[in-house]
């Protein structure tokens, strides 16, 4: 990878997985992702 190319993976690895979201409740993309599908499996009976 290019310079450039790894400036912009960090970048994007940061906002989209580590920086928290107002509109997520102030959590990251992933933690919100991972509780949402959390809640999803409880409520149609597939806990794993």
């Amino acid at each position: 990878m290019n310079l450039l190319t790894t400036a912009i993976y960090r970048l994007e690895r940061i906002y989209n997985e580590g920086r928290l979201h107002s509109s997520l409740g102030y959590l990251a993309p992933v933690e919100f992702e991972h509780n949402w599908l959390a809640q999803k499996r409880l409520e149609s009976g597939l806990v794993i």
